[in-house]
């Protein structure tokens, strides 16, 4: 536990929400698949990382710094819905496949 504590001394925000998503992230895939996962998990952080000031200093350039919390805000909302909606389709779609497996 003494490693979390300097780890945490350092950081940002980001950081303690990446060091506390790996271990899940790494608990829930096959260990076969792993290190594709946790690639995959943290090339996305760090491009959300570098591409959201460019876009919402444009947004805040042009609409106002208000309408980019705004915007912002509905951008969260639909990624949200969609990952719940992806979520769903995906436990729909095991459940059908374990029905007809449990049929043969």
């Amino acid at each position: 536990m003494f490693w979390i504590n300097d780890y945490c001394r350092n950081c940002t925000g980001s950081d303690i929400f990446i060091l506390f998503l790996l271990p899940c992230v790494a608990d829930r895939t096959d260990p076969e698949e792993r290190s594709v996962t946790i690639g995959i998990s943290q090339t996305v952080n760090r491009v959300g990382q570098l591409l959201s000031p460019i876009v919402f200093g444009i947004f805040s350039q042009n609409l106002g710094v208000n309408s980019s919390f705004y915007l912002g805000g509905a951008l969260l909302l639909l990624i949200s819905v969609a990952v719940v909606f992806l979520l769903l389709l995906g436990s729909k779609k095991e459940n059908l496949q374990n029905e007809h497996s449990v049929e043969l």
